[in-house]
């Protein structure tokens, strides 16, 4: 695994990274996102669906009331929300890992939620927002993964 830290600078930015990342995926893979309310991870998850292919980002919704969305792309994407997700047994109860998921990407915010969560991710994400228009995001993944992209540090600005 490679950490690579990374900055953008707008929503439109982080889109676009987001789509950067998303054409990397494949099905079975997991990416896990971690940062505070409002980071941007439902905009990082509309870019990673736009990169995927096949689905128009603006139709991604945050799923902290449903826990659970399922987006039709050229891989299927389940986008998963631990915030309310106090327990392993709350953890269970939603069934969002239940089925295979070998065939579909899996993406889980605030994937640090809950103690004791069985979670591994083949893309970690973190994004920290140190001011309204500045996302920082520190990415964690395989270095096949990385050098397919060919990403570099590098800003978005848009």
């Amino acid at each position: 695994m490679k950490s690579l830290r990374l900055k953008t600078h707008s929503p439109e930015g982080t889109i676009e990274l987001g789509s950067i990342l998303g054409s990397g995926l494949k099905a079975g893979d997991t990416v896990l996102l971690t940062g505070d309310l409002g980071a941007g991870k439902t905009t990082f998850v509309k870019g990673l669906c736009l990169g995927i292919g096949g689905f128009h980002p603006d139709r991604v919704k945050s799923p902290s009331f449903t826990v659970v969305n399922d987006y039709i792309c050229k891989i299927p994407v389940r986008h998963v929300d631990l915030y309310r997700v106090d327990d392993v047994e709350d953890f269970e109860t939603i069934g969002a890992f239940d089925e295979d998921y070998s065939s579909r990407i899996t993406v889980v915010e605030w994937a640090d939620k809950g103690p004791g969560l069985p979670l591994s991710g083949d893309l970690s994400v973190s994004i920290a927002d140190p001011n309204p228009d500045e996302r920082e995001f520190t990415i964690l993944a395989d270095d096949n993964l990385l050098i397919s992209l060919n990403l570099k540090p590098f800003s978005v600005r848009n």
